[in-house]
């Protein structure tokens, strides 16, 4: 009798149980969502649009064997290719890949995607997908999934898409109902972001999105497809809007997602979100959303796996210095050069120390101050200090600056490395008898003789400017003659902005620069010193010693192994980059044609191979802004440095998976960046207003 009892009372906990976990399971409902296959079986077997069957089976099998939904969403765009020439290769590719997606257990629901019919094939293609209507709602455990139908425009000439006055109206009466909503559609609702820009999705969105925000109490959350980048996750009015990538795009191979909305038992306005998304580059999320309030909504990443397996610019980081932040304080006017060991060398105005030079130097995979006792802590100038410039003869290292504190006279060190400690070439490192800015130096091909250039004082408060030039032959200094006349065009000229260079095959002086005429004209000029007289690199005979009539600033000089000669300068000083390319016969205008923002302070270095690099800070509005570790973009209009390079005739991006356009500051920046090739390396130096100014060292690797 006893046994009796005790079987029957666990029985009864048995059942308890049952009841108990069927309850707690009925609160959760759970979604399998796969979005824009593009299967096409006349592809490559190489290219992924072939593998969708592949990639599509594995998801199913995870759906039916391991994640178990309720229901799958296919969520559009499951064909490649919507011409109308090609309607029954496209009928027999749908019918070929939806019959690998209904192999799934779970109800299955379809979004249509732009590419999966053409007007006239739209009655078969619903056949195949067994819809009665393109847009239409279900309920799964007391929530309705509604599925918007974005494809109302059937224009083939855009893929942006558009919902239509009858299911507008259809929209409005479904979310006048009580029942808690997701949304569905292939299009997201909002703006996404597609590698540098903000993509428009629907031609509609402002009034879909009125209707969304009036019904926010109503909406759980909107889920989309039709992004071939990655998945962008973000809230407006509350409402989170996921947007998930391709099953066939590269950068997200393989990609689905598991959905489990699980809805509080004493908040039955209270829902947990939990997304998973599956293959390459995966993430996991968890996003509470309650309808009670607008402001609500919390997305957490939790799980974020960023594979960037196209990974050319690193940050030239160690233990002390992570991101390649070579200090934490503000810094001006950045400069790096690198030494015939690659130790990078960077020197930079230190906001924090009264603005003094400081020189910090990457070796042994470590940032360490140039110092001496003499110099501690990289410190160089004697005071405040401006526009550094760097070159390296070996391991000995020269910077040249203007001391601001002492009637802003250039100044030269030399880091002697053998004996570890800073010497001046001149009477406490003084160049220059007058007041002087934009100092620059350069050492000829064999290292013999170091060059000096700045813009000295005509007299006193004049705030006018003449060109000095300067030899060292390592035991005393010659000045090189630059007749004032020879170089302006106007008797009352200031000239500045001095960009100085030497052949690498005669050893002769190129000097670029700016000459501002009485009438606050700027032209930029390019001169070459042969048999001690300076002469016009022309470019035709009207124009005979000016590149161009563009009102031009800032020019940055470079000479290849061959003798071609490229200058960069900007027009009017915030405009458009001009580049050009002097054969040694005439001038050939090779400007990059994929600018599209605002630009200032353009800077070109040459590989040995002869790639000419281009750095830049250029504004842009409505920009796709992240950090590498963010869960989250923001749409702005900043400042960005972006490098660009020409090769073989032809402009590209410096660009990877991470930093697209050539854009390799995510946050704000507008910093004077500096550039130096190492056998085929280019290091690149930035003032980062993202990690407030601090000098950032980046290495990119082709």
């Amino acid at each position: 009798m006893k046994k009796l009892g005790l079987f029957f009372l666990a029985l009864a906990l048995i059942a308890i149980s049952v009841w108990f976990f069927h309850r707690k399971n009925s609160q959760t409902l759970k979604i399998g969502f796969v979005t824009d296959w593009e299967y096409n079986q006349a592809e490559s077997s190489e290219k992924a649009h072939f593998q969708a069957k592949e990639l599509l089976s594995e998801a199913v099998a995870y759906f039916n064997y391991i994640f178990k939904p309720t229901v799958v969403i296919g969520g559009g765009d499951f064909i490649k290719n919507n011409e109308i020439k090609k309607i029954e290769a496209n009928l027999l590719n749908l019918r070929e890949v939806i019959a690998i997606f209904d192999k799934n257990k779970a109800e299955k629901l379809y979004v249509l995607g732009k590419k999966d019919y053409q007007k006239e094939s739209l009655e078969e293609v619903k056949q195949v997908l067994k819809l009665e209507k393109t847009y239409y709602s279900q309920s799964f455990k007391e929530i309705k999934l509604i599925i918007l139908d974005t494809t109302q425009n059937d224009s083939p000439e855009t893929s942006i898409g558009t919902i239509e006055e009858d299911q507008i109206k259809w929209l409005k009466n479904e979310l006048a109902q009580t029942q808690s909503a997701i949304i569905f559609s292939h299009h997201s609702l909002i703006k996404t972001p597609v590698k540098d820009i903000w993509r428009k999705n629907l031609t509609n969105q402002d009034e879909v999105q009125e209707i969304i925000k009036k019904n926010h109490k109503k909406i759980i959350g909107l889920f989309s497809g039709n992004n071939n980048n990655q998945d962008y996750i973000t809230k407006k009015s509350g409402i989170p809007y996921i947007n998930i990538a391709g099953l066939t795009n590269e950068e997200t191979l393989g990609r689905f997602s598991k959905i489990t909305i699980t809805k509080d038992k004493k908040q039955p306005l209270l829902f947990k979100i939990k997304l998973d998304n599956r293959g390459k580059n995966s993430s996991v999320y968890e996003i509470k959303r309650d309808l009670k309030l607008s402001t609500a909504t919390r997305i957490n990443s939790i799980q974020k796996n960023l594979i960037f397996e196209n990974k050319k610019w690193t940050d030239l980081a160690s233990k002390d210095y992570p991101q390649g932040i070579v200090g934490s304080s503000p810094s001006g006017e950045p400069n790096l050069n690198v030494t015939k060991s690659e130790t990078v060398v960077v020197a930079y105005e230190n906001k924090e120390k009264d603005g003094k030079i400081q020189v910090k130097v990457h070796k042994n995979n470590n940032w360490q101050n140039l110092s001496d006792e003499n110099h501690p802590e990289g410190l160089i100038s004697l005071g405040k200090g401006n526009n550094p410039r760097i070159a390296t003869k070996n391991e000995d290292i020269f910077i040249i600056f203007t001391e601001a504190d002492y009637n802003n006279r250039s100044r030269l060190l030399k880091w002697n490395n053998s004996a570890d400690h800073w010497e001046e070439l001149s009477t406490e490192g003084f160049v220059s008898e007058k007041s002087s800015h934009e100092s620059t130096l350069i050492f000829d091909k064999n290292k013999e003789n170091l060059y000096i250039a700045y813009s000295e004082e005509i007299a006193p408060n004049s705030k006018r400017y003449q060109i000095k030039i300067k030899k060292w032959n390592d035991q005393t200094w010659t000045e090189i003659k630059t007749p004032f006349l020879s170089l302006a065009g106007f008797q009352n000229s200031s000239l500045d902005e001095i960009e100085l260079k030497t052949s690498k095959i005669d050893n002769s002086i190129y000097l670029a620069y700016e000459e501002q005429t009485f009438n606050n004209r700027h032209i930029v000029k390019v001169k070459k010193l042969t048999n001690s007289t300076w002469e016009d690199l022309k470019m035709d005979e009207i124009y005979s010693n000016q590149i161009t009539q563009t009102n031009g600033f800032s020019p940055s000089l470079v000479i290849d192994n061959q003798e071609n000669v490229y200058l960069s300068f900007v027009e009017n000083n915030q405009d458009k980059i001009h580049v050009y390319k002097y054969n040694q016969e005439k001038w050939l205008n090779i400007s990059p044609s994929n600018q599209t923002g605002t630009a200032i302070e353009p800077f070109i270095t040459i590989s040995e191979k002869g790639i000419l690099y281009l750095g830049y800070s250029e504004f842009k509005e409505n920009i796709v802004m992240f950090k590498e570790s963010e869960k989250d973009f923001i749409e702005t209009s900043a400042w960005r440095i972006r490098i660009q390079k020409f090769e073989n005739s032809r402009w590209s991006d410096c660009e990877d998976d991470f930093n697209y356009g050539g854009y390799v500051t995510k946050g704000s920046g507008k910093g004077d960046p500096a550039l130096k090739t190492y056998q085929e390396n280019l290091y690149i130096v930035v003032s980062d207003e993202e990690n407030n100014y601090a000098a950032r060292v980046k290495k990119y690797t082709d």
